[in-house]
């Protein structure tokens, strides 16, 4: 039996791979593979939010239980979530996901003895620090470590350039971070594919998601429940200008209200970083970008993805 670890990351169509998983449950039982459900607010999400270490326990021995429970049970079992690590926000962070280690840790804990593979998407940082921009301002309303109503009070909380200047972007290395899944789970029991390669279409990114865990064919592997629900250009624009003037309980229908009129797939997307500056942090993480590339990447994704600088 192999248990399957899929922690992430944000803005990598988590929420494609995982309407795939629900969407063909019943097949991939068939198969040998089910899918562990948990609760959205994981004991992760608990501890990073309120830090009540006896909750985290008993939460923590739940976890254990299902995840034995699934092992003896069945062929193969999946895991997916994309917010074990804590959130996407990059605000004043000195590497990517500062407490994954917490997590990582207990994951490794909780299977030891096991069969697991821990499966990882990255994203070109220059992208990712965009999408993590957005994603904050999304989720004004529902991230737990946001106080909404002194940031709609401070006139920097929209501001992009003021988020790019909290953290250095030599800092956002995905090799350090997959080093430290390294340290728990051993470089073998890793695998780790690039967010870009959905470029060759949904349902060949959700097959190679897959293939490692069951026989892929006959399989809905691009769903129709599936929508890229995220902000336009546009419905960014009238979220920043819109959403001081709201409380707390309505920012969230706002932000569903500004993604439906002006959804990402009908409307330019917001382009945050200039030219200059995408060159700029592509060039400073060339190096480890370059190994991950060596280390991490198949064959097929080195040939037609890059994550180097213009010209290099």
């Amino acid at each position: 039996m192999t248990l399957y670890l899929h922690l992430g990351a944000h803005k990598t169509a988590t929420t494609l791979l995982q309407n795939v998983l629900k969407h063909n449950e019943a097949a991939l039982e068939e198969r040998g593979l089910a899918r562990i459900k948990i609760q959205p607010r994981h004991l992760f999400w608990h501890l990073y939010r309120d830090g009540d270490r006896d909750a985290f326990k008993k939460r923590r021995r739940t976890l254990a239980r299902k995840l034995q429970q699934y092992y003896k049970s069945w062929p193969n079992a999946v895991l997916s979530s994309e917010t074990m690590f804590g959130t996407s926000d990059l605000h004043r962070v000195n590497c990517l996901y500062p407490r994954a280690d917490t997590a990582l840790r207990v994951l490794a804990q909780l299977t030891s003895g096991m069969n697991r593979k821990v499966i990882f998407y990255v994203r070109r940082q220059d992208n990712f620090i965009e999408s993590s921009f957005i994603n904050r301002l999304q989720t004004l309303a529902t991230s737990l470590h946001l106080d909404h109503a002194q940031l709609l009070s401070d006139t920097t909380w929209c501001s992009f350039e003021h988020y790019l200047s909290s953290f250095t972007p030599s800092q956002l290395s995905w090799l350090h971070l997959i080093k430290r899944m390294e340290a728990h789970f051993g470089a073998e029991n890793l695998i780790i594919r690039p967010f870009e390669s959905i470029h060759r279409g949904n349902a060949a990114y959700a097959e190679s998601f897959l293939a490692p865990m069951c026989a892929t064919h006959d399989l809905e592997l691009a769903p129709q429940v599936y929508e890229n629900r995220s902000f336009s250009a546009k419905a960014l624009e009238e979220f920043i200008r819109l959403a001081p003037k709201q409380g707390f309980a309505n920012l969230r229908s706002l932000r569903l209200h500004l993604q439906d009129k002006y959804p990402n797939t009908s409307y330019p997307r917001p382009m945050l970083l200039s030219p200059e500056q995408r060159q700029e942090i592509l060039q400073t993480l060339a190096t480890e970008n370059s190994i991950l590339f060596e280390q991490y990447f198949s064959d097929v994704d080195r040939t037609d993805i890059s994550y180097q600088p213009v010209g290099s």
